[in-house]
């Protein structure tokens, strides 16, 4: 333990003045560009026929417990919250056009806003009103005493799951956070995140440059790592300030494409591109999923085979369209849970989510998101429109 820690300064009072700076923090990056890479791992401990209904899930093979898949793309993102995710590379042991579900919200945590995601079902220990939430203890402390670090860790008072334990890493110099981790649950999970921050005095000192998330849940475990090298960042000035919302959904604008012009699959690519080396058990995930894509070449599928697996993907899978200087749309699948309701008032419901996307210069953006559906109870269909332009 340094002899520097308990009797000059104590864990709420460190707490209090990164929580001074912490509006300045959260909005102090007004723009930047990264390349990202996120490698996702996903071990299937007990089938559910429900999983294969879920929109973000992939398909599962047969015999098949563990899967990976690696992506490499391009990020821009611009204040408030706008990130369009350009994907130049993806490799994996996954079939289909979809990725591992679970990722993108815990990559885009500002651990300066009052809550840890987007939708605020997490209550940070940097909110104004933390204090009456959180308990903070100094854990130890580093460096020398002119530059200290103080590792403090935060216990929730009350058994919550808007609530998460863990520690932060705190610079005696700017007040800033140099990494965190924290842990939660919800109904169904338990999560651990880990982010580590930029260096003091660099332009990335307040954007993450790792992210490790791993989550538990009683059929589905997975683990995911996410490594960001900005190309530019642009940083407001302290007496401009744009206006910001207070609230946002990463889901309503948050545009991924694919970069067809550059997009590779090979694996020479991503020898070259990975920034994280492979292990020796995920190397071998790869070296199994060649063995099978060799057998299945052998055995071939028939026609009909083909078609009416083409057209399972078509009943459970979402698709998106983009319009040439029109905009993008994407449609929900026809067979998914979530879009089935109940109640004892209305009976069952069903209903189709729509979304259409155009990003205008300016970085202005257009949502036009229709919902239909149908009541078979009342026998009636409903629709409904949502729009916005910002």
């Amino acid at each position: 333990m340094n002899p520097y820690t308990h009797q000059e300064i104590s864990a709420d009072s460190i707490i209090e003045r990164v929580m001074t700076f912490a509006p300045l923090y959260e909005t102090i990056v007004s723009d930047y560009r990264a390349n990202l890479y996120i490698k996702g791992k996903m071990d299937i401990q007990k089938k559910n026929f429900i999983l294969r209904y879920v929109p973000s899930m992939f398909r599962l093979q047969k015999g098949v417990r563990e899967y990976l898949l690696e992506t490499y793309s391009d990020l821009h993102y611009t204040a408030p919250n706008i990130y369009d995710q350009k994907v130049k590379a993806s490799q994996g042991t996954v079939r289909g056009n979809r990725g591992l579900p679970g990722l993108l919200e815990y990559f885009n945590v500002n651990i300066y806003s009052s809550s840890l995601l987007n939708d605020e079902r997490l209550l940070s220990p940097l909110a104004k009103n933390g204090q009456k939430y959180y308990k903070y203890q100094i854990d130890s402390v580093m460096g020398d005493p002119n530059n200290l670090d103080y590792r403090v860790r935060f216990i929730p008072r009350t058994k919550s799951d808007q609530l998460v334990g863990g520690y932060m890493v705190v610079s005696s110099n700017v007040w800033s956070v140099r990494e965190i981790r924290f842990s939660g649950r919800s109904e169904l999970i338990t999560f651990t995140c880990w982010i580590q921050m930029g260096d003091v005095g660099k332009k990335n000192e307040f954007l993450p440059v790792r992210y490790d998330f791993k989550f538990l849940g009683n059929k589905v475990d997975g683990n995911y790592t996410a490594s960001l090298d900005y190309k530019s960042i642009e940083l407001k000035e302290k007496k401009v300030r744009k206006k910001e919302k207070r609230k946002y959904n990463l889901s309503e604008s948050f545009s991924l494409q694919c970069d067809t012009n550059a997009y590779k699959t090979d694996a020479s690519t991503f020898a070259i591109m990975r920034p994280i080396p492979l292990n020796e058990s995920e190397k071998k995930l790869y070296f199994d999923n060649a063995l099978r894509r060799d057998t299945a070449t052998i055995q071939k599928p028939s026609k009909s085979q083909a078609f009416w697996g083409t057209m399972g993907d078509l009943m459970v899978e979402d698709y998106k369209f983009n319009l040439s200087n029109i905009g993008s749309v994407r449609f929900s699948p026809f067979i998914n849970p979530l879009l089935f309701s109940y109640s004892g008032s209305n009976g069952l419901s069903y209903r189709q989510d729509f979304r259409y996307n155009r990003l205008f210069r300016g970085d202005k953006l257009l949502r036009i998101v229709p919902k239909l559906g149908y009541n078979f109870t009342r026998k009636e269909f409903y629709w409904s429109l949502n729009a916005d332009f910002e």
